[in-house]
């Protein structure tokens, strides 16, 4: 499902000389309506989504809140672990608990929402096959910042902008300038949503089919 997915397949497995064939995933559009969570009572927040895990980086995030005052960071997805605790207990050492907000998994109604009227999506990760939340984003028309590890630059391409290390400083920077250039930039919306639409399961389809081919012809 992506260019790192092949590397690391050739990295672990001898496959001989068998070819291995890259076909991005598709773009999941949902048809829920947007639906605004219940958990909402401000008015400027970052969103961020996944199994909140350690492989997901989120505590780099919690100091940018330090730096941006205004805002609240709402992290979304099944928090039954040791690190959503960490979580918790480390934005409140930063005095910030009470703009962190992890609602647990959520509908995909209140997901668009999030989505639709976030002021940006926050993914730190450190490890992704693909990174769906990214496209996701992207096809709202919101800026995307994320790590440039493992896939998500081959899913973010040229028009996320991508934290290189994750010092508070460096990622305030990275956070501000992207946040800056998104709003000098006409037709930056468009960009992203025309970028994500590129990712689709029909395109995906074409190609297996294509692949399941060649193999039954083998």
């Amino acid at each position: 499902i992506s260019n790192f997915t092949r590397q690391e397949i050739l990295r672990y497995i001898d496959g001989g000389k068998k070819k291995i064939a890259v076909i991005y995933n598709g773009l999941n559009i949902s048809m829920a309506p947007a639906q605004k969570p219940k958990f909402i009572l401000f008015n400027k927040f970052f969103f961020s989504l996944g199994i909140i895990s350690e492989k997901k980086n989120f505590h780099v995030l919690l100091p940018l809140l330090k730096q941006k005052d205004d805002f609240s960071l709402v992290i979304a997805g099944n928090k039954n672990g040791k690190y959503a605790q960490r979580l918790m207990e480390e934005a409140k050492q930063l005095g910030v608990s009470n703009r962190l907000i992890m609602p647990g998994e959520i509908s995909e109604g209140e997901k668009l929402w999030l989505y639709q009227n976030c002021e940006a999506f926050l993914f730190p990760s450190l490890q992704e096959g693909f990174g769906l939340p990214v496209l996701e984003a992207m096809n709202e028309g919101k800026p995307v910042f994320c790590s440039n590890h493992t896939a998500l630059p081959e899913v973010g391409g040229p028009h996320a902008y991508y934290f290189t290390d994750f010092h508070p400083d460096s990622m305030e920077a990275v956070l501000s300038e992207g946040l800056a250039d998104y709003t000098a930039t006409p037709g930056k919306r468009i960009e992203l949503q025309n970028w994500a639409k590129k990712f689709s399961w029909q395109e995906a389809a074409k190609k297996y089919l294509v692949l399941y081919r060649q193999l039954a012809k083998n």
